[in-house]
C-alpha cells in the first residue's frame, strides 16, 4: 500500500513467493526473473521467455486498473489467473516490486494448474496464449514480443502433439502468422540440439514427437 501511495498513479505492486508444503518455516524463496521487472511489456515477455511467474497472491491491484483491463475470464479453466494479469499489467504503468512483503505458497498435490492433462484444460492454454498475442500486439508489435509470443505457441505443440492434433495445428497456424523468419528454440537440451541443426518442426518429426 505504501508503495502504491508513494508512486503516481496506474502502477501495481507486487512481492516475492515462496514455497513450502507443511511447515512454513522451511518455504523456499527462489528468485525468478519476473520479480523486479517494471516495465509491463518486458514483464509479460520476460514471463513468455522462461523467466518465471507471480501466483496472484503477490500482486496488489488498484480496482481502477482491474476494471480498465476488464475482469476476470470465467470461460478459461487453466491459465486465467496469467491471462487476467497480462490485461492488467499492460494496462498498467508499470510493477512495483516490493521486497520486504513475502507471500508463502503452500504446493498442493492436486492444484488446478496441475490438472492440464484434459481437452479442456488445454483448449484454455491455447485460448490465453491467443489472447495474450491479441493484448500484447495492440501496444508493442516488435519483432522481440513476437518471438516470445511464438515460445507459447511452440511450447504448447511440443506439450500436446499428438494428444491433441487439431489444438496443436491451431498453434502452429497462429505461430506461422507472425511471420518470423525463424523459430525461436525451445525444449528439452537434446530437443534444443536438434533443433537449432534441422529446425524446430523437423526436430519433432525427428525425435517421433509429431509430424505434420
Amino acid at each position: 500500500m505504501e508503495a502504491l501511495i508513494k508512486a503516481p498513479e496506474g502502477f501495481i505492486a507486487s512481492c516475492p513467493w515462496g514455497k513450502f508444503s507443511n511447515i512454513i518455516r522451511e518455504t523456499v524463496f527462489k528468485e525468478q526473473s519476473v520479480w523486479r521487472v517494471k516495465d509491463p511489456v518486458d514483464w509479460c515477455t520476460t514471463s513468455w521467455n522462461g523467466g518465471g511467474m507471480m501466483i496472484p497472491g503477490c500482486w496488489l491491484l488498484p480496482k481502477t486498473l482491474i476494471l480498465k483491463a476488464s475482469l476476470w475470464n470465467e470461460d478459461l479453466t487453466l491459465n486465467d489467473d496469467s491471462e487476467f494479469m497480462c490485461r492488467v499489467l499492460l494496462a498498467s504503468k508499470g510493477n512495483l516490486f516490493v521486497e520486504d512483503a513475502q507471500v508463502y505458497y503452500r504446493q498442493v498435490p492436486n492444484s488446478l494448474s496441475k490438472n492440464n492433462t484434459s481437452f479442456k484444460a488445454a483448449n484454455s492454454l491455447l485460448t490465453s496464449f491467443e489472447l495474450y498475442e491479441k493484448h500484447v500486439l495492440q501496444i508493442d508489435n516488435s519483432l522481440r514480443v513476437k518471438k516470445s509470443l511464438a515460445i507459447n505457441y511452440l511450447t504448447f505443440i511440443y506439450e500436446y502433439y499428438p494428444k491433441f492434433s487439431d489444438l496443436t495445428n491451431r498453434a502452429k497456424i497462429k505461430c506461422e502468422n507472425l511471420k518470423l523468419d525463424s523459430n525461436p528454440i525451445i525444449g528439452g537440451t537434446t530437443f534444443k540440439k536438434i533443433a537449432s541443426i534441422f529446425g524446430f518442426y523437423n526436430a519433432i518429426w525427428l525425435t517421433g514427437k509429431l509430424k505434420f
